[in-house]
């Protein structure tokens, strides 16, 4: 009997197996096999939800329909297929469908550039908005014709960074964090929320200056389309939030008022532009390149996007493990030519930023090593930027902030008045119980706290002094943990190129002296499609509960982003990577 049960269960376990197997490889094949793209097509570009820097192939497209779920854009996607577009004779035409969506100015402008290579090869582009916010105006306005809805709206006003301040909170609570930063970061405003209830003179200055500079780069992009000039722009940002359609076709912000329908009927139905149909960006990019580039010469795309922490990379993360591993990879490929190393990241712990800037270092060593920043490459993130033969970034990229800091809490209130929790400790030596957060540190344990983070400030200025080629005592002045924007840095030093991924691209290409078009390699590859559905499912619950908590949404954000601050850290905080700039 029981050798029965035995091989019942294990019959039972291997058709289990085969079956989900089975339901993996259908997920996973995404239906049915391609149509050709016919001539006098249309590249529709649907602008909604998040944007990323790169988004590794989906291995569960037919899951995400059966779901309802919308992936991430891709950034690169876009970019790539709107190149691949412009010298696709059956591609005459891309549409730009915005909705509301989340992406950083960089980002956009990557995408704007890449639109006016397509209309300088004799092809136009059209975009139309219901609802046209300020990143949907920003890409939108490069199009020969601009459309909204005459029932839409547009919303139009300047730039702002607000944070919730928590010391009085936690002061309520019996809870002191103690703010440990570099010796002379002014400007290291991370962990200021948790021990002061205002902001900081030094934080208010570098804020206002990173605002404004993004804000008038941005203006001076949308004024070179040709409809509005900055100081219209400005005049409508001071007098109101809300642009209702008549007022932005007077303005000149927009060419014509349609309803969809209308706007169908150009392309179906009245001849206008004589076109068969729309393709989607996600069924072009299974369409071949005429151009694939050399197999043995190839240029590696390094994507290094999210917070830096240690451990494999996760959503929202970029981890040193991952990452480091991929570097290696790409070191001891005989037929990877270059690097381009792209970083989104507002930085996070100070060791796993050393990991990965040591690994960039070594592939310096053996290839051309160039930087693109997208939306922010700041702290830890322009930490290992520092080792890059050229770093490139657009004028509205958030970098800088070289500072260390770390918080400390105590509850000694918390504990022993609140709680009536006394500790009784017994040690051998006179710091054996540091760490203890029942009580006060200690002037003597303070001071050993802030030599070490001196320590690491200043291993961090000697990497980007050495890095950049820069006098030690020069990054001082420009360290402090002061926050850039990419037009700053270029002036400063620690940017040599202003620019985008494309010209990254070209710059290593140029370095590694290759003939033709590169073939280009994107890493870190795409995780297990069991790992990614659980990212996927664990993002959709925490999005859940921050809609369940309202107003207290940000106060929820802020402890999320102090819980992984307690060690040394290399982090600008007042950065959102949801709300990019």
């Amino acid at each position: 009997m029981k050798a029965f049960f035995r091989t019942y269960l294990a019959s039972f376990l291997a058709g289990m197996t085969l079956f989900f197997l089975g339901l993996i490889v259908l997920l996973a094949s995404g239906g049915s096999k391609d149509k050709p793209i016919a001539s006098d097509s249309v590249l529709h570009i649907k602008f909604s939800g998040v944007m990323q820097d790169y988004v590794p192939r989906n291995n569960f497209p037919t899951l995400n329909e059966i779901l309802g779920e919308q992936g991430a854009m891709s950034m690169e996607e876009i970019v790539f297929n709107i190149y691949k577009a412009a010298a696709d004779e059956n591609i005459e035409s891309i549409f730009l469908d915005i909705d509301l969506f989340s992406a950083g100015t960089p980002q956009l402008r990557e995408i704007r550039t890449a639109l006016q290579v397509f209309q300088d090869s004799g092809k136009h582009v059209n975009a139309y908005a219901s609802i046209m916010t300020r990143p949907g105006y920003y890409v939108g306005s490069v199009a020969d014709s601009l459309w909204l809805s005459p029932t839409g709206v547009m919303e139009w006003n300047g730039l702002a960074s607000s944070r919730p301040y928590l010391k009085g909170a936690l002061d309520k609570l019996g809870i002191k964090m103690n703010l440990i930063r570099g010796s002379d970061n002014a400007y290291k405003s991370a962990g200021e929320p948790l021990i002061a209830e205002k902001m900081s003179d030094a934080n208010r200055e570098q804020i206002s200056s990173y605002l404004n500079s993004v804000w008038m780069s941005s203006l001076e992009d949308i004024a070179s389309d040709g409809r509005v000039t900055v100081e219209s722009l400005n005049t409508l940002a001071d007098n109101g939030v809300i642009v209702r359609p008549e007022e932005a076709l007077e303005a000149g912000l927009v060419d014509a008022l349609l309803y969809e329908d209308e706007v169908m009927d150009k392309y179906y139905r009245s001849g206008e532009y004589k076109y068969s149909t729309l393709v989607s960006v996600k069924r072009y990019s299974r369409e071949p390149s005429t151009v694939r580039g050399d197999f043995q010469n190839r240029i590696a795309i390094l994507y290094a996007e999210g917070d830096v922490a240690l451990g494999k990379s996760s959503d929202g993360t970029m981890g040193s493990e991952t990452i480091v591993e991929a570097l290696r990879d790409i070191r001891t490929n005989d037929k990877i030519k270059a690097l381009v190393l792209r970083i989104n990241s507002p930085g996070g712990v100070s060791l796993a930023g050393d990991a990965m800037w040591r690994e960039v270092q070594l592939v310096r060593e053996v290839m051309p090593v160039v930087v693109s920043m997208g939306n922010v490459a700041a702290s830890a993130g322009y930490q290992i930027a520092a080792p890059a033969d050229t770093i490139v970034a657009q004028p509205q990229t958030i970098t800088g902030s070289i500072g260390v800091f770390m918080l400390y809490p105590t509850a000694e209130e918390l504990m022993n008045e609140k709680l009536g929790i006394h500790f009784e400790t017994v040690a051998t030596n006179a710091m054996g119980d540091f760490g203890t957060f029942d009580r006060p540190l200690t002037e003597a344990e303070y001071e050993v706290l802030q030599k070490n983070v001196d320590h690491f400030y200043g291993h961090f200025k000697d990497q980007v002094a050495n890095g950049r080629g820069l006098e030690r005592t020069y990054v001082d002045s420009i360290a402090r943990g002061r926050v850039w924007t990419g037009t700053q840095a270029l002036n400063n030093g620690l940017v040599d190129v202003q620019g985008g991924l494309i010209d990254a691209i070209r710059i290593a290409k140029e370095m590694a002296n290759l003939e033709g078009a590169p073939r280009i390699s994107s890493y870190p590859p795409s995780t297990d499609p069991l790992n990614e559905l659980l990212q996927s499912m664990s993002a959709q619950q925490r999005s859940s509960i921050e809609a369940e908590l309202g107003p207290l949404a940000p106060v929820y954000q802020q402890w999320k982003e102090i819980e992984p601050m307690m060690g040394i850290q290399k982090r600008m905080t007042e950065y959102s990577m949801e709300q990019p700039l």
